[in-house]
């Protein structure tokens, strides 16, 4: 196959099924080969011996995007960003060494961490790519929060804007950069002043395969959902207080949860004490609580999806204010009512069809009350979570993805003669 036709996706977290990175890995595999391009896949080498055969998956990176210690101070975390770009750039040069290692038209590095974007830049500084490169990010440190000071002379701060333009200006219009939030590319556009894509969520086709209802769907018992990782940033510790008094209150609910290993999480579990306190609630409740434990294929959870009428998003961290949540992407494609932390790219994108609700995290036992009034108005809920998802499912899906990366990257387009940088 020729270089046009061949892909490149770069994700150097994952290890495992679970979470965001194998689901998004696959979907964008399965967009781009339905459109005539063979796909390579490099992974971390932590990566499950079972995923290294079975997805064709090459382990590659000694380093994740989630593989960050905590350290004191700014001046020791600019050195492991550094110290680590350094590693990925080297085993990115090693594992693409040669001929056959620049035949790619078009590499997709997605879900990066600081020391990935380092790494590119100085891997370009000695390798040129005869291709395409497009880079998504789905954080932001939160540009157009802080003051213009910090923005130019903090060296954290300074960061990603710096090598996302060196990296534009190593490759020229040949790069793209891309973000899945419409909030996300407003915030670059505060530091970035070239173009940015803002890319559709994929939803995977095993839960689009599922049937959209037709008609509300009345409940004698109303099935409330925690689906993905087990993690303090999703809010996970916050399930066994709130499971034991949504029903200890007597509200008709029973409680599916996903307990799927923390991807964050290396040599340790930091949900271990929440998932001991669900265990006790599943046994004290008989039928109210439920628990998915373990990795778990993409079409037991699929099915898992299909059996839970609300989905539960009680997230904390503040990577959440503009980022994106494959979850909560999933849910509105599914006509699922939600409930959202406020003041999120969640609750903005709820706020257009109103099927659900908005908690505030820093009222206590709002989230509470959240849940016992979504069961209450549930079908006036699902109503309106039925009109909002045939558009959000016709532009959030994986064959939309790769379309729209293929098109704003212009790896349609024929090979360069050299893979010296073009300028634009």
């Amino acid at each position: 196959m020729n270089a046009p036709h061949r892909a490149l996706i770069v994700d150097s977290a994952l290890r495992s099924r679970g979470g965001h990175n194998f689901s998004y890995t696959q979907a964008i595999r399965r967009g781009l080969s339905r459109l005539g391009w063979e796909c390579d896949v490099l992974a971390n080498r932590g990566l499950a011996s079972d995923l290294q055969q079975e997805a064709s998956l090459r382990p590659t990176f000694s380093f994740g995007a989630y593989d960050f210690p905590p350290l004191a101070g700014t001046a020791r975390e600019l050195e492991y960003v550094h110290a680590q770009g350094a590693v990925f750039g080297q085993e990115l040069e090693a594992t693409l060494r040669g001929g056959s290692g620049m035949a790619y038209g078009l590499v997709f590095s997605h879900t990066l961490g600081d020391f990935e974007l380092v790494g590119w830049s100085r891997f370009l500084s000695r390798r040129p790519l005869a291709g395409r490169l497009a880079i998504l990010l789905r954080r932001t440190s939160g540009f157009a929060r802080c003051s213009w000071a910090r923005r130019r002379f903090h060296p954290y701060w300074r960061l990603r804007p710096r090598y996302l333009s060196e990296i534009r200006k190593k490759m020229g219009g040949r790069f793209t950069f891309l973000t899945d939030s419409a909030l996300l590319s407003a915030d670059y556009r505060v530091v970035y002043p070239h173009p940015i894509v803002t890319a559709p969520i994929p939803v995977g086709v095993g839960l689009l395969d599922l049937p959209l209802p037709t008609a509300v769907r009345r409940r004698d018992v109303v099935s409330i959902g925690y689906l993905g990782d087990a993690r303090p940033a999703k809010g996970f510790h916050l399930l066994p207080g709130l499971v034991e008094s949504v029903l200890e209150s007597g509200a008709a609910v029973r409680f599916l949860i996903q307990c799927a290993p923390n991807a964050s999480d290396r040599g340790g579990d930091s949900s271990a004490g929440a998932v001991k306190a669900l265990r006790a609630l599943a046994e004290k409740w008989s039928g109210g609580v439920e628990l998915v434990e373990g990795s778990i294929s993409e079409s037991d959870y699929a099915r898992a999806f299909a059996r839970v009428d609300i989905v539960l998003l009680p997230y904390l961290h503040t990577n959440y204010l503009a980022a994106t949540s494959g979850i909560f992407a999933e849910a509105v494609a599914l006509a699922r009512p939600v409930i959202v932390p406020r003041k999120t790219w969640m609750s903005a994108e709820l706020a257009r069809a109103g099927s659900g609700f908005e908690f505030d995290p820093m009222v206590a036992g709002d989230l509470f009350d959240k849940v016992v009034r979504a069961v209450r108005e549930y079908p006036e809920l699902e109503e309106k979570a039925r009109r909002l998802a045939p558009a959000w499912r016709a532009f959030h899906n994986e064959d939309m993805l790769a379309s729209v990366l293929l098109a704003e990257s212009g790896a349609d387009a024929p090979p360069t003669d050299s893979p010296t940088e073009s300028r634009s």
